[in-house]
């Protein structure tokens, strides 16, 4: 018999970790294993996700202070609920830190984090080495499931534990499969992501929006955030400001778009860019950490460093925007770099969770 998982999240919050979360989730239940979703606190943005068990533990907003606030409860709410549902017999997969603690109600052997990011790179100086010093112990008391294998090679494994890498992909819906323009008719020449998280650097792209257009006026920009909370600061900047599209709607922008931008500090994986190569455009990053999965080595040169010069990222930008053949050589390999990495992380991640069900859910004992 099966052993049944419980999966913990922070929020049903639309995120990208949430996403990969839920995804597993559904992957876990096709298998026919028992899966039920936790969630500590509700979002003002929440997932459309109906096809598995959620328990909500409270009705309060994710918030900083709500969360420091109500996290005793949460604690408590959650060992109740779980043990209300027997299923402290079960797998326990924490899939955000913030939701680590709620683990040791279990025992070692039943525990498993599903690490997709390094937080730690969220601090800065003495914090930051000292969150890497915690965070990183995490394969010491736990099991591991990472998100690729760029996010593995930052940890050190422990003996004692399961560790297992299910490689996340854009979904294929981001594939252009129709016939997509070439690159000299694309109408945008620079389309990017923008959300009000200090992580994601709206003030990043504020910057080097501003320098391009200072640089040539005529530049067709254009962006997609999931709510107008900056579009105020952005106007007169961009083109075309889409407010939370649909992934039709976003292929179709791609595919009309030469180069995304993509200027976070730290990404576990990061998934837009490799979203908009699915319809050809050109990736043009800050090395974020987790785009080197996918980046490296065909794109290596379109990677600047995280302490870019403005000016020197847009001169280059306008350098390889000028250059049709160059160009449309890596729209095209960003087209086949997509389909490849779709087929081999999708049959990676079938004999991981197979090796998973194996090892793990249909093991009998403790």
């Amino acid at each position: 018999m099966n052993r049944p998982i419980t999966m913990l999240l922070p929020s049903l919050g639309l995120s990208g970790g949430t996403a990969e979360a839920l995804k597993l989730a559904r992957d876990l239940k096709i298998r026919d294993v028992d899966v039920t979703v936790v969630s500590f606190w509700r979002n003002n943005q929440e997932i459309d996700f109906t096809d598995i068990r959620v328990i909500h533990l409270t009705g309060l907003i994710q918030a900083k202070f709500t969360a420091i606030l109500s996290f005793p409860l949460v604690l408590i709410k959650c060992f109740l609920v779980l043990l209300r549902l027997k299923r402290l017999n079960g797998i326990v997969i924490a899939t955000h830190y913030i939701t680590v603690p709620t683990i040791f109600m279990f025992s070692r052997s039943r525990r498993f984090v599903f690490i997709q990011g390094l937080e730690w790179n969220f601090f800065s100086g003495i914090l930051r080495k000292i969150a890497k010093l915690c965070l990183s112990q995490v394969p010491k008391f736990a099991s591991t499931i990472f998100a690729n294998n760029y996010l593995k090679s930052e940890f050190r494994m422990s003996k004692r534990s399961h560790n297992f890498v299910f490689p996340i992909w854009a979904d294929k819906e981001f594939f252009g499969e129709d016939e997509l323009p070439a690159y000299s008719h694309r109408e945008y020449d620079v389309v990017f992501v923008l959300r009000n998280d200090k992580n994601k650097r709206p003030d990043l792209y504020y910057a080097l929006v501003k320098e391009l257009k200072r640089n040539t006026v005529w530049l067709k920009i254009a962006c997609i955030a999931p709510d107008r909370e900056l579009q105020g600061r952005f106007t007169g900047l961009v083109d075309r400001f889409i407010i939370s599209p649909s992934r039709e709607d976003m292929r179709e922008l791609y595919s009309n778009s030469k180069f995304f931008i993509h200027l976070s500090d730290s990404e576990g994986f990061g998934l837009p860019p490799l979203e908009s190569m699915g319809s050809g455009c050109i990736p043009y990053c800050r090395d974020s950490g987790g785009v080197r999965q996918y980046l490296i080595p065909e794109f290596s040169s379109l990677m600047f460093p995280r302490d870019f010069q403005t000016s020197k990222v847009v001169s280059k930008l306008l350098e390889l925007r000028s250059d049709e053949e160059i160009c449309t050589m890596f729209s095209n390999l960003a087209i086949t770099k997509f389909c490849e990495g779709y087929l081999d992380s999708s049959d990676t991640r079938n004999e991981e969770i197979s090796r998973f069900m194996q090892e793990v859910i249909c093991r009998n004992g403790s």
